[in-house]
């Protein structure tokens, strides 16, 4: 017999709002990157 997960319409919701704002984190923290290196490039102080 086969065990087969059930998940929850809210529980797999739930994972994808997880998933989705790790991507937008994982955005945000590039920009954040790219902003710091662009002022450190431009002697601008942070």
């Amino acid at each position: 017999m086969e065990d087969k997960k059930v998940t929850s319409p809210e529980h797999a919701n739930e994972s994808l709002v997880e998933a989705l704002s790790i991507v937008e984190l994982e955005e945000r923290f590039e920009l954040t990157a790219a902003a710091l290196d662009a002022a450190r490039c431009s002697n601008n102080k942070v």
